[in-house]
């Protein structure tokens, strides 16, 4: 539902190589009880079998592990 091309259209290295990408800002991010508001993202024009969470989102969280278990605290 993401009106994605209209993004600013940009190139990205990743491990595959260079490829286009779309830069839009998303409203807000939900996941499990937490919403994030004005996070910046990337749409790469190809399937994946997961979304990947960025910088623009996980920067307003702080990382714990406790063995083997990681924990995101919001800021």
């Amino acid at each position: 539902g993401l009106d994605w091309q209209r993004g600013r259209r940009a190139l990205t290295q990743t491990a595959g190589g260079v490829v286009p990408i779309h830069a839009i800002n998303l409203t807000s991010v939900q996941v499990g009880g937490i919403e994030v508001i004005n996070v910046d993202a990337v749409i790469l024009p190809t399937e994946m079998p997961m979304v990947l969470l960025g910088n623009s989102f996980l920067s307003r969280f702080s990382m714990r592990r406790d063995n083997d278990v990681m924990r995101l605290e919001k800021r």
